[in-house]
């Protein structure tokens, strides 16, 4: 079922920091434990509150950080283009959050191959501009494979921040 509607869980606010690119670092990993490295310490209270909600839905053995402060423009966004769904075809889950421009979300239903390389050209194909969702600046979101999303077209230039934490089997 693909094109649902993502939940807003809380809201989260961190200091500016200087640009930092951080992809899928690891912050809890089964039977290792829980661990937030110093140079990403600004992001431990949303590690801790997306840990807080996630682990009391179900069991995880591996979370990830990612954070992503760039400057973005129309045309040069810091993240994937086009719709698409993170952790395709898993049961992965994630929390997103923004401080400006956040991600917008397609509420609708989809019918996607099974294929991810084929299912993002539908989700493009497929996805009507009345059923474009964007939630607030600084939001924390629930998502996972189900909801359809994209990064905003036409960000103001200037400084983001994007950040996720990322759960899996």
């Amino acid at each position: 079922n693909y094109g649902v509607m993502p939940q807003v869980v809380g809201e989260f606010v961190t200091p500016d920091c200087d640009l930092m690119f951080v992809l899928y670092l690891p912050v809890w990993i089964e039977d290792v434990g829980f661990s937030v490295p110093k140079h990403v310490s600004g992001y431990e209270d949303f590690v801790n509150d997306c840990w807080s909600m996630e682990s009391r839905c179900r069991k995880w053995k591996y979370a990830y950080l990612t954070v992503k402060r760039l400057f973005v423009e129309p045309g040069c966004l810091g993240g994937r283009l086009g719709w698409h769904t993170d952790g395709f075809g898993t049961e992965d889950v994630s929390y997103i959050w923004a401080d400006a421009d956040p991600t917008e979300f397609c509420v609708q239903s989809f019918d996607l191959s099974e294929d991810h390389n084929l299912s993002m050209r539908q989700m493009d194909e497929q996805a009507l501009p009345q059923n474009i969702v964007r939630f607030n600046a600084c939001d924390i979101i629930r998502i996972d494979a189900r909801h359809v999303h994209r990064c905003p077209e036409n960000p103001r230039a200037g400084y983001r921040t994007f950040a996720r934490v990322s759960f899996s089997n």
